[in-house]
Parts: C-alpha cells; sequence; structure tokens
C-alpha cells in the first residue's frame, strides 16, 4: 500500500471521457476533455473549460454535472457540495469561444477521490428532436488522505473452440483511481507470447476489473503452461507490480 505525497507521479490517472448521445446541429468542441487536480480537504480550487463554437450560428449551452463515482467513505457528500459550476447555459457566438470557470471546493471530511461528469448541451432547435451532450470527466484528489493499493489477483486461460483467451483480474484496494498497463508472457511447451492486454479501463477505489485478451498462438491441450504478467498502474518504472502463475491445460483451463 502506497499513501501518495506527491501529485507528479499521479497525473496518469486521468480518464478521458467523451460521451455524445444523438446528432445535434450544434458543432461545439470543448477542452480539457479531462481534468485531474488534487486539493486538500476544506481546500479550494478554480478549473477552467473552453468552449467552442465552429458553426457559423450563435449557441446556447447548458451546462451541469453528475457524479461519476463515489467511495463509500463519500457517500454523504453529492456533487453540489463540493463543484460550483458557476452558471447553468452560457451562449456563445458563431466561430467563437467561451471560458467557463468552475469552482472545487473540497468538504473537510472528503477523502481519496471526488469524481464527476461536466456536460455541455447545446440547446436544441425547434424542429430538433435529438440532442447532444459532450461529457468531460473531473477527478479530484484529496490531498493526504490518497491511497493507492493496486493487486494483480486471478490469472486465466479458457478455450472457445480453437482460440486461447487469457484473463487478468486487477483489483484496486485503494481510494483513487488507477489505469493500468497489463502485459504477460505465455509460455506453454516450444509456445511463448507476449500478450499486451486491453488499456484504458480506470478501476475506482474498491473496485476490480477482468482484462481479456486473445492468445494468437495455439496452445497444448495438455501439459503445464507458465503465465508471467506485468502490471504497470502509474507508468512509472517504480509502480509496476508482477505475478507468475504454472496452469495445467488440461484442468485449469475452462471451456466457454
Amino acid at each position: 500500500m502506497k499513501v501518495l505525497k506527491s501529485f507528479s507521479i499521479i497525473g496518469f490517472m486521468a480518464v478521458m471521457t467523451l460521451c455524445m448521445c444523438g446528432i445535434a446541429l450544434a458543432d461545439i468542441v470543448v477542452s480539457p476533455v479531462t481534468n485531474t487536480v488534487q486539493v486538500s480537504p476544506g481546500g479550494r480550487h478554480m478549473a477552467e473549460y473552453t468552449v467552442a463554437n465552429r458553426s457559423d450560428k450563435p449557441v446556447t449551452v447548458n451546462v451541469s454535472a453528475r457524479t461519476w463515482f463515489s467511495l463509500p467513505e463519500n457517500s454523504q457528500i453529492n456533487i453540489e457540495d463540493w463543484l460550483n459550476l458557476g452558471t447553468p447555459q452560457i451562449t456563445i457566438g458563431p466561430n467563437r469561444k467561451n471560458k467557463v470557470e468552475v469552482a472545487i471546493d473540497v468538504p473537510k471530511e472528503a477523502v481519496g477521490e471526488l469524481a464527476g461528469m461536466i456536460y455541455f448541451a447545446p440547446k436544441r432547435e425547434k424542429d430538433q428532436t435529438i440532442g447532444t451532450s459532450y461529457g468531460v470527466s473531473l477527478y479530484v484528489f484529496v490531498q493526504g488522505t490518497e491511497v493507492i493499493d493496486p493487486q494483480i489477483g486471478d490469472i486465466s486461460i479458457s478455450r472457445n473452440g480453437d482460440r486461447n483467451y487469457l484473463a487478468v483480474k486487477i483489483e484496486n484496494k485503494g481510494n483513487i483511481h488507477f489505469r493500468p498497463r497489463i502485459s504477460a508472457v505465455v509460455t506453454a511447451g516450444d509456445v511463448r507470447e507476449e500478450v499486451s492486454l486491453p488499456f484504458g479501463k480506470p478501476i475506482f477505489g474498491g473496485q476490480s476489473h477482468i482484462f481479456v485478451e486473445e492468445i494468437k498462438t495455439a496452445l497444448p491441450l495438455d501439459g503445464s503452461c507458465s503465465v508471467d504478467v506485468s502490471c504497470n498502474y502509474a507508468n512509472s518504472a517504480d509502480t509496476v507490480l508482477s505475478k507468475t502463475v504454472t496452469l495445467d491445460l488440461s484442468e485449469n483451463i475452462q471451456e466457454e
């Protein structure tokens, strides 16, 4: 378990989230699409977003927010308790940009992480039935209370016909999210393959996720198989976990 003392090693944890629903006539761009800040309990931080109107008509944009994830310890804290959007609506001229400044006021009782999504939704035209909402993620690490404790859980191989799949479970025993980079070396007899598992999934505090990737090389039907897993949870040489398991291909592999 590690208690984070510096924001410099956790900037990697910001997750880009862009949610778009339906089709809208307005052409807007919001930046940044993700924002990660570190604020002390009881402290304040001002964050700024740029909303650009790329159309040749004025556009009115509604601004709202909702909780993206909440730790059990922060269950009594609503997003309105720590995020002030300032204005629920802005109007942007043709081919112009507007700045939107939001205030982050971290409650003194908050721990770990506060996570929210801020939505920018262009107002629909009279004849428009489907609207678009652009969501940008905001992650607030509560300074002095962060704990990062990633663990490699179960490692398994399953078969589906003549295809083999590697599954690695990553658990987060801490209270701030991370996005692991996972690789593995699968060795069985003369077979040796390096497998890169999907990247991008954030794992929030107290949660886990099973990452799955196909093993391209055919594996023997029996004998032993060694799987060496490496998990880099902070994109640094000092933040790498490793775990090795030996599986019996005739007994431990599940048929799907």
